[in-house]
């Protein structure tokens, strides 16, 4: 998954209730419901509007090569990988939070 978000302009933060919470291409902190997330005009203008990593990424139809053939990406696909991420986001978070209450703990002795 890392790899695939390098260079994405929007960076998965983690999840908060039942909610999404997106670093946004301008770098403010935006939160989405499921719903908004399933919006494709509020999904892309976490982008700025602008789709062209999304059809790179999640593309509708590739060629036999792997290749993207269509000027489209996939909205469900893009939206369960961007909640997935910030799934994966909020795990790694609490592994960092745990790593560093167990050094305390440790040390407090």
């Amino acid at each position: 998954m890392h790899n695939i978000l390098r260079g994405c302009p929007v960076r998965p933060l983690g999840i908060r209730g039942d909610a999404y919470v997106f670093s946004d291409h301008a770098g403010l902190t935006k939160t989405l419901s499921r719903g908004q997330l399933a919006t494709r005009r509020v999904f892309v203008g976490l982008f700025g509007g602008d789709d062209t990593w999304l059809r790179h990424h999640f593309p509708v139809e590739l060629n036999s090569d792997g290749q993207p053939i269509t000027t489209d990406f996939s909205m469900c696909t893009a939206a369960i990988f961007m909640a997935g991420a910030c799934s994966m986001a909020d795990a790694m978070a609490q592994e960092a939070l745990d790593t560093v209450l167990d050094g305390i703990a440790g040390h407090a002795s």
